[in-house]
């Protein structure tokens, strides 16, 4: 055979390698983006919950003293936070 046939065949072998392999790739991002869609509602309960649970203190904020401190109960651990700056505090 000559080079050139050779050369030929190799680069065919190698595309259709290419192609094997990013079917492959497509069919798993396919099913982890079916498994992230089921989960996705379970999270965005979880979420809309955690949002209809906070309640906002009458308190001003001990950092700044401006901000109104916000707060999250998740059952185990309280958490403060204010609007205004960065401050965070976790209660048990």
């Amino acid at each position: 055979m000559s080079r050139l046939n050779q050369k030929n065949r190799s680069e065919v072998e190698h595309l259709r390698g290419e192609v094997k392999r990013l079917k492959s790739m497509n069919r798993r991002l396919r099913k982890r983006n079916m498994q992230l869609e089921k989960k996705s509602h379970f999270f965005e309960g979880i979420v809309e919950g955690l949002v209809e649970d906070i309640e906002i203190a009458d308190e001003t904020c001990p950092e700044c003293n401006k901000g109104v401190l916000q707060v999250l109960d998740l059952h185990h651990v309280v958490i403060v936070t204010c609007d205004q700056c960065d401050y965070k505090e976790k209660q048990k």
